[in-house]
C-alpha cells in the first residue's frame, strides 16, 4: 500500500516542524498545507524533504485538506493519512492506522481519541458526545470520535467524493465524509489512540 501523509496547518509554527520531522520518520511522502498562516508556519519547514503547499489566504480546513488530497492522489496514493498540525496526534500511531487500512482497503479508518479522553476539558467532552451522536445517527452507525482529524482515507473514497471535497468549507468535510462513506459502501473503523489534548492546548 502506497500511503501519503497530509497535514493541514494554520498558524502552527510552535509545533509544525517537530511534527513534520517525526512524521517523515514513518513515511517519506508528506505534504503540509500552509493555509494562509501569518506566523511563519511554512517558512519553519525549510530544508525538510516534504511538499509544502501554500494558500495565500486562510481558506479553512476543508480547503486545506482538499489541496492535500489532490497532491496525494496525483502521487498515486492508495491511502491518505491526515493529522492535525497542533501536535494532538502521535506520529507513531500512523503505522497502526496503516495496518488497519491495509487489512481493510474498503474502510475509512479513524484514530479515535479514547485513551485518556476523560482528561479532556468537560466542555469538549460534552461537545464531542453531541457531535458523535448526531453524526453517528446520520451515518447510521455509532461513531466513538467523529471529531478526530487523524484518519486513513482510501484513495477510492476521495476520488468518489471529489464534488464534496470541492464544496465543503471550514470543518464540514470531515463530518460529511463520515456520513457519505457508508452510503458509498465504505466501512468505518475506529482505532483507539491516546487523547493528547494537553499538547494541543
Amino acid at each position: 500500500m502506497k500511503a501519503c501523509i497530509v497535514i493541514p496547518a494554520f498558524n502552527e509554527v510552535a509545533t509544525i516542524r517537530a511534527l513534520a520531522e517525526a512524521v517523515l520518520a514513518h513515511c517519506p511522502r508528506l505534504a503540509v498545507v500552509d493555509d494562509g498562516s501569518d506566523d511563519g508556519t511554512g517558512d519553519s519547514l525549510a530544508g525538510l524533504p516534504l511538499t509544502l503547499i501554500r494558500h495565500e489566504e486562510n481558506r479553512g480546513k476543508a480547503a486545506a485538506l482538499s489541496s492535500g488530497f489532490a497532491w496525494a492522489l496525483a502521487e498515486g496514493a492508495d491511502a491518505v493519512i491526515t493529522l492535525d498540525g497542533d501536535g494532538q496526534h502521535r506520529p507513531q500511531d500512523i503505522a497502526r492506522l496503516l495496518a488497519v487500512a491495509a487489512a481493510h482497503p474498503g474502510a475509512l479508518v479513524v484514530g479515535a481519541r479514547l485513551v485518556g479522553r476523560e482528561d479532556s476539558p468537560r466542555a469538549r467532552q460534552r461537545a464531542n458526545r453531541i457531535a458523535d451522536f448526531w453524526i453517528g445517527w446520520a451515518a447510521g452507525r455509532a461513531l466513538p470520535d467523529s471529531q478526530s482529524g487523524f484518519r486513513a482515507y482510501p484513495a477510492r473514497l476521495l476520488e468518489g467524493l471529489a464534488p464534496l471535497r470541492q464544496k465543503a468549507i471550514g470543518f464540514t468535510f470531515e463530518s460529511e465524509v463520515l456520513i457519505c462513506a457508508p452510503r458509498q459502501g465504505f466501512e468505518l473503523i475506529a482505532v483507539p489512540i491516546p487523547a493528547l489534548y494537553h499538547q494541543a492546548g
